[in-house]
């Protein structure tokens, strides 16, 4: 893979082209092993005076140590956007948690996503919203 300075490189370049790999970002190696049964996904009222650092969604889901030994976990959340006609890539990393967990314990963690967080940057200039070019 040509490494460049362009948004598709690393774990993003690797999923646009479905590259098999053998540890995947964000794979984790521990000597347990957890279990992710499901999540949440809540959306936050939005305004037009929410700010870009205000949440507008949240995943709540728990993490549950199923091995025979302690262990650290780091759930990540990558918010994707399949229908988009927008140049963007697959998923992206946009937040994770570190859970300290004993052997049989489970917690449960909420992570908060902004709209910073689902927004995207483009330099192109475009009219204004609903102006037909």
């Amino acid at each position: 893979m040509h490494y460049g300075k362009d948004k598709y490189i690393g774990y993003r370049g690797l999923d646009t082209t479905n590259c098999p790999v053998a540890y995947p970002f964000g794979h984790g190696l521990s000597y347990t092993n957890f279990a992710y049964p499901g999540f949440d996904l809540a959306i936050c009222p939005v305004t037009e005076s929410t700010g870009q650092d205000k949440p507008v969604l949240t995943v709540t889901f728990t993490v549950s140590n199923t091995g025979d030994r302690a262990g650290a976990a780091v759930p990540q959340v990558y918010p994707g956007f399949p229908d988009t006609t927008i140049d963007r890539c697959v998923r992206e990393l946009k937040a994770f948690r570190r859970v300290e967990l004993e052997p049989g314990q489970r917690q449960t963690v909420t992570v908060a996503l902004t709209r910073r967080d689902l927004s995207y940057w483009d330099i192109l200039p475009h009219p204004p919203y609903g102006a037909m070019p």
